[in-house]
C-alpha cells in the first residue's frame, strides 16, 4: 500500500477507505489502466512503480496517482460509452445505477458506483444504468422487471344503441308530422317555450301545436311554423332569449 502511495511511508494504521482504496487501484489495474494511460497520455511517467513479482521477475504497479490520471481519462472514455449507447451529452453526468446512486460526481468523474458499472460494462457482463427520465438502459435489453408497465389498453367504446321497434315507430311518426308541414325544434328551444309561456309540458301540448314524441332511446319535439307562439321559437333563434312575452300572440 506504501509503495502504491496510497498512504503516507510514515502511516503504520491502515483504514477500511485505504483498504478500499487499494482494491480501487488493484482492479484498475487489472482491466488495463497501463493500457488506457499509454494510449490516452503517451506516457506513464509518475503513474507506476517498479518492483519485483514474488518470482523475482520485474514488474510495475499502478499508483494512486496513476489511478487518478487512469480514472480522469477513463471516466471521459465511459461518458462517450454512454452518450453512444441512449444518453443524451447534456444529460450523461445525471445518470444513476439502478439504486438511484450517481454515475458521475459534481466534476465529471466516475464515483464509485458508476467505475463499478462502467467495469461490469469492459468486462462484457450484463450492465443496466437509469437515464434522468426514469428509462432504463445497459449494453443488453433490460429485463421486463426493469421496464415500465406497458399502458392499459383503452376500454372499448360503448357499442351504439341499436334502433329498436320503439324508435322505428318513432322516426315514421316524426316524418309524418314533417310530411304535414311541422318543423323539429331542439330541447333547449322547447324548455325556453315552457318558461316563457309559464306552461307545463302537458299544458303547451294541449294549448299550441307542440308536439312531443318520445321513444326508447330519443325525444322529439316538433311545432307547426304556423302557430302564433312559434314566434317565440323564431325570437329564441335570433339570439333573443328574453322571456317576456310582449309583441308575442297570447296563449289561448
Amino acid at each position: 500500500m506504501k509503495r502504491r502511495r496510497i498512504v503516507p511511508p510514515d502511516q503504520e494504521d491502515y483504514t477500511a477507505d485505504d483498504y478500499t482504496q487499494l482494491l480501487r487501484v488493484r482492479e484498475a489495474q487489472a482491466l488495463g489502466a497501463f493500457s488506457l494511460l499509454r494510449e490516452k497520455a503517451g506516457t506513464l511517467k509518475g503513474c507506476g512503480i517498479e518492483t519485483r513479482d514474488a518470482d523475482g521477475m520485474p514488474d510495475v504497479w499502478l499508483t494512486l496517482e496513476g489511478y487518478r490520471r487512469y480514472l480522469f481519462l477513463k471516466s471521459q472514455t465511459a461518458r462517450y460509452y454512454f452518450e453512444t449507447h441512449g444518453a443524451e451529452a447534456k444529460t450523461a453526468f445525471r445518470l444513476k445505477d439502478l439504486r438511484g446512486k450517481p454515475l458521475f460526481d459534481a466534476r465529471g468523474m466516475l464515483t464509485q458506483e458508476g467505475d463499478a458499472v462502467y467495469n461490469h460494462v469492459q468486462r462484457g457482463l450484463p450492465t443496466w444504468w437509469r437515464h434522468p427520465d426514469g428509462r432504463v438502459g445497459g449494453n443488453m435489453r433490460p429485463p421486463p422487471e426493469l421496464l415500465p408497465p406497458a399502458p392499459k389498453a383503452p376500454a372499448p367504446a360503448p357499442a351504439p344503441a341499436s334502433p329498436s321497434m320503439e324508435d322505428d315507430e318513432a322516426q315514421k311518426k316524426v316524418q309524418a308530422l314533417k310530411a304535414t308541414g311541422y318543423v323539429e325544434i331542439s330541447g333547449e328551444e322547447e324548455h325556453f317555450l315552457l318558461n316563457a309561456a309559464k306552461r307545463s309540458e302537458a299544458e303547451l301540448e294541449q294549448e299550441s301545436s307542440l308536439q312531443i314524441v318520445r321513444s326508447k332511446h330519443f325525444v322529439f319535439y316538433l311545432m307547426a311554423p304556423s302557430d302564433p307562439i312559434f314566434a317565440l321559437v323564431a325570437r329564441y333563434r335570433s339570439g333573443n332569449t328574453s322571456a317576456n312575452l310582449q309583441g308575442t300572440p297570447a296563449m289561448k
